[in-house]
């Protein structure tokens, strides 16, 4: 709750659709190849992409807030991130991951 202000159950299930929510057993080398696949999609995204994804699920903030910093509208960052969900499913895909 600290780090997330009750966000952290919403950022997760937004998540859910791509990334294995841990509760299956996985290996140490297949934890280590999704780490890889996703820092190589975070590092094809421009800056302000990238940006946005990495406030929301990594410091669990508020969408609200992502468009304040960005100066996007609420609906705006909701569509982004959204697009970028499905571009690292497929990614994810794409490398046997998912």
């Amino acid at each position: 709750k600290k780090r997330g202000g009750g966000e952290i159950d919403l950022v997760l299930d937004e998540l859910s659709e791509c990334v294995d929510d841990g509760k299956s057993v996985e290996t140490e080398v297949e934890g280590r190849e999704t780490g890889r696949v996703i820092k190589n999609f975070l590092d094809k995204l421009d800056t302000d992409k990238r940006r946005i994804f990495i406030l929301r699920y990594w410091h669990v903030m508020p969408v609200k807030e992502i468009a304040e910093m960005q100066g996007l509208k609420e609906n705006n960052v909701k569509v982004i991130l959204h697009r970028l969900r499905e571009q690292l499913k497929k990614e994810l895909e794409e490398n046997g991951i998912y």
